[in-house]
């Protein structure tokens, strides 16, 4: 792909030059409008690199969620990291959950 562009790049710029230098029409060698021809930049070494802006879009992503809220306690997995169906992701604190627990279990035993 790169090979491509360079290819592409180097024959707009070829045919570029190529105008520039005919003139549009006049005889070599002469200007085309009876001045003085402007002069040309001077050959620079190409470093076979293409510089450009891209926008990086993933291929595939998924949206979490978890069944309950919380503190998370502990992420197991690494941003990046290959990951299989079903392996914990997340970690949650259990006090909030523990407290709850036991606050229905008091409001159970009033009733």
């Amino acid at each position: 792909m790169k090979r491509m562009l360079i290819a592409v790049v180097s024959v707009g710029v070829l045919l570029g030059v190529t105008s520039l230098l005919s003139g549009c029409g006049a005889a070599a060698g002469t200007p085309a409008s009876g001045k003085t021809a402007a002069p040309t930049a001077p050959a620079v070494q190409a470093d076979n690199r293409v510089v450009a802006e891209a926008k990086v879009a993933p291929v595939q992503s998924a949206r979490l969620s978890l069944p309950a809220g919380g503190i998370v306690a502990e992420l197991p997995v690494k941003e990046g990291q290959t990951v299989n169906a079903g392996q914990t992701l997340v970690k949650l604190d259990a006090a909030r959950q523990a407290a709850a627990v036991a606050q229905a279990e008091a409001q159970l035993q009033r009733a």
